[in-house]
């Protein structure tokens, strides 16, 4: 049901039925928590994803309220997958997906004068990117997020 309604969610976004698309998402971000309580190593994925979507989709529909909390669950999400992380490869525990959630929940918070939650935020996805970055010379998607977060933590510290 769950992968029904974000598959039909994102037709709805195409047509530009937001409203009808929004409900699809909250329908998901449901189904996605109830299996999460059972099965997380599986769901929580698909909690955060869901919850980013759901974020966006309210941006969009102007209910920037409610983005907030949902991006900071979706961020607790990969927090904790990342916890159970079995770290194999001598590096920390990192999920890369919680990189672009990090980054809009630390401008949003920069943009309502919380400074100090932006920073540790920006600088959160500062570190992990620069981690990723130098174990994974070869993805340039680490590269750029760790320029993307040094920059935002630059101009937050320059008043920007």
């Amino acid at each position: 049901m769950a992968s029904l309604c974000h598959d039909l969610a994102w037709d709805l976004l195409d047509e530009g039925l937001l409203s009808d698309a929004e409900a699809l998402v909250r329908e998901e971000l449901v189904a996605v928590r109830f299996l999460a309580t059972y099965d997380p190593e599986t769901f929580l994925l698909n909690v955060a994803d869901a919850c980013e979507n759901l974020a966006g989709i309210l941006w969009e529909g102007g209910h920037p309220e409610e983005v907030e909390p949902l991006l900071r669950e979706a961020l607790e999400c990969y927090r904790t997958l990342a916890a159970s992380d079995p770290d194999e490869d001598g590096l920390p525990a990192l999920i890369p997906e919680a990189g672009p959630p990090m980054g809009v929940l630390a401008t949003i918070l920069a943009e309502e004068g919380r400074a100090k939650e932006a920073e540790e935020l920006f600088r959160e996805g500062l570190s992990m990117y620069a981690i990723l970055a130098r174990a994974h010379p070869e993805r340039e998607d680490f590269r750029l997020g760790e320029e993307a977060f040094r920059e935002s933590l630059a101009q937050l510290s320059a008043g920007v």
